[in-house]
């Protein structure tokens, strides 16, 4: 069996384990998911992009992934019970597998090396499909996978426009209108993408300027982008009233040093937990400046599943090392792109570093930049073969563990009482408050609550959202994510009745929004406590009090 084979095998394996784990890990489903949900499901129904009917309220972040979830809704496809849950799951696990596809293709055009390791040919595509950041938000529920696999597809044609040679000006003019493509498509995906491609833009600007080519070939990708993604924010000013989703400034504005520090806490913690000690061969080409031979001293081919791997120009070409550092810096530039968006909004909430996925295939690309040029050294540097067979033993021993750890986090994630997992692929207990609310709350009732996504999905009832995110006054206050609330705001709103969620005691809640209304004179001058349910199992204990304005409609009998 040729190394090629091998190499094929053993891709098609990972992406087997990878698919395995992810449905191990399918019971993890993230609350924000049932917003988009919603969103989709009144757009479908002829309602608009709207949360509440007749409220224009940007409550989402995932435009694109919310048109096709709505569309699965209007063609029928969802009719079976929770249909639009397994189906943004299938579409995640889909969107990561191939992201894992498009990773390795990535990995074949900057690896300037021959008869690697296998280890080192295949590190990008072991460390994606091993990682439990990327798996369960392959499987949460939200656009995160799909705007992975988006954002990798731009970055690997961007990264063939610079590898291109001088003299393939037709080439690389049509790899940048592809470029340009997928990151219009990402950008409709995530609000934070078009810093990734004014990154990468830049880069490419730059890279032209010293290589002397014509920078009128990068206007055609340039207008693919600009063009509709300028029509996307004229269209949601006009609907919405705001530039940017209303997710923004609910969570990203406000917060002031005190956000600042939470996304340099969110930051340091994310990027040394998603590669761990791998995350050093990232700093590899940073380090080795020598120029290094660009073929083995054994010549031989390469073991991996692009062994033969064709040069951008259409030729039967390898890249150089330096080829190699200049899709290293491109890659690296959209790290920093991205790192500044994270500490700037002040990280995220959710467990398992979700801010970070998008970027994941740039970072386990560096990091194979960097395995290949540090191997490349070792096998070129006239130690001989002891030398290089040492360097493979420690190659396979460090990425072994590192594939032990994450395996174990994976395997054990699922058990785990806190983080993203919801057994029964939603939460049990928000699903019975949901649907003792959709049957006895009587119609057209307002509810106030803060858990705006499973709980206002399934119930179907008006809301207003006590954290923000579908309600603009509270996105609009000072104060960091989830912590700006006015009470007055609400009781001025009247609504029929208000949900507290996680009240485990009158001195003692979980989130300020609940205190401050437990706090307030109004709630016990205006509104009558009518359900204390306490549910129970082993992970979990939610205790849902839900308050009836005096003068408001009584929950209709049970059953």
């Amino acid at each position: 069996m040729t190394g090629t084979q091998v190499g094929q095998m053993t891709f098609v394996l990972l992406l087997i384990f990878f698919a395995l784990c992810a449905i191990h890990l399918v019971n993890a489903t993230t609350d924000d998911a049932f917003i988009t949900f919603r969103y989709a499901t009144n757009e479908a129904h002829g309602e608009g992009v709207v949360f509440n009917p007749g409220e224009r309220v940007e409550g989402y972040s995932n435009f694109l992934f919310a048109q096709i979830l709505s569309l699965l809704i209007a063609s029928g496809l969802t009719g079976f019970p929770h249909g639009l849950l397994i189906w943004a799951k299938a579409l995640g696990l889909v969107s990561g597998l191939l992201c894992v596809i498009v990773v390795q293709k990535a990995a074949s055009l900057t690896n300037p090396g021959r008869n690697l390791p296998l280890v080192v040919a295949m590190l990008s595509s072991i460390l994606l499909c091993t990682s439990p950041q990327f798996i369960a938000w392959t499987v949460g529920g939200l656009e995160t996978s799909f705007c992975a696999l988006l954002v990798a597809l731009a970055q690997f044609f961007n990264i063939r426009v610079i590898l291109s040679q001088k003299d393939a000006q037709g080439d690389y003019s049509r790899l940048y209108v592809l470029a340009g493509f997928f990151y219009l498509l990402a950008s409709l995906t995530r609000p934070e993408i078009p810093i990734l491609f004014a990154a990468a833009f830049l880069t490419t600007v730059v890279h032209f300027i010293r290589q002397r080519r014509r920078l009128s070939s990068l206007l055609p990708g340039l207008a693919v982008y600009l063009v509709p993604y300028a029509g996307f924010i004229t269209w949601r000013y006009y609907y919405y009233g705001d530039i940017f989703p209303n997710t923004f400034y609910a969570k990203a504005t406000g917060g002031g040093e005190a956000q600042l520090a939470d996304g340099l806490r969110y930051f340091g913690f994310g990027i040394a937990t998603v590669l761990g000690p791998l995350l050093l061969l990232c700093l590899v080409p940073l380090l080795i400046r020598r120029k290094i031979t660009e073929t083995s001293s054994k010549g031989g081919e390469l073991c991996g599943p692009n062994a033969n791997a064709i040069g951008t120009a259409g030729r039967d070409r390898r890249p150089t090392s330096r080829q190699a550092r200049q899709a290293y810096w491109f890659l690296m530039w959209q790290l920093v792109a991205m790192s500044i968006f994270i500490i700037y909004c002040g990280g995220d909430w959710m467990g398992r570093y979700r801010l970070f996925v998008p970027v994941m295939p740039a970072l386990v690309l560096m990091a194979q930049i960097g395995a290949t040029l540090l191997w490349m050294k070792f096998d070129t540097a006239g130690r001989g073969e002891t030398a290089r067979q040492r360097w493979s033993v420690a190659m396979i021993i460090i990425i072994v563990g590192v594939f032990a750890y994450h395996i174990a986090d994976v395997m054990l994630v699922a058990e785990k009482p806190s983080g993203l997992v919801c057994r029964n692929l939603l939460n049990r207990e928000y699903y019975a408050v949901a649907k003792m609310m959709h049957q006895r709350i009587p119609p057209n009732a307002t509810v106030a609550l803060g858990e705006a996504g499973l709980i206002p999905y399934y119930s179907r009832v008006r809301v207003i959202d006590m954290r923000g995110l579908t309600d603009r006054y509270i996105a609009h206050l000072k104060g960091k994510a989830h912590a700006k609330f006015k009470p007055m705001y609400v009781f001025h709103r009247k609504p029929d009745y208000i949900l507290l969620v996680d009240v485990t005691g009158r001195t003692w809640c979980e989130h300020n929004y609940e205190n401050m209304l437990l706090d307030h004179k109004v709630l016990y001058d205006d509104y009558t406590l009518v359900e204390a349910p306490d549910m129970l199992d082993a992970f979990y204990k939610y205790h849902f009090y839900l308050y009836r304005r005096k003068d408001a409609p009584r929950l209709t009998p049970n059953g």
